[in-house]
């Protein structure tokens, strides 16, 4: 049986690129997109936390997500 897994929700800030022509003050105006990806919770380090969005019976996991600490604005157990 696999190991059971908490389920979370991971609110962060993305690298975020706009391709388009614009002034310079329309350039720093874009924001930064803050995105939220939920999945069962791997492994948390100083560095990364690393989700999963699929487990199988056998404990294999599938869809592995890595997000760096340093973007992250909060983790919430769902």
């Amino acid at each position: 049986m696999a190991k059971k897994l908490p389920l979370v929700e991971v609110t962060w800030v993305d690298s975020t690129s706009y391709t388009r022509w614009t002034t310079r003050d329309g350039a720093l105006g874009m924001p930064l997109i803050v995105i939220t990806t939920a999945g069962y919770l791997l492994d948390k380090t100083r560095k990364e936390v690393r989700l999963v969005r699929s487990m199988a019976a056998d404990d294999d996991v599938g869809d592995v997500f890595l997000i760096p600490r340093s973007c992250i604005f909060k983790i919430k157990k769902k």
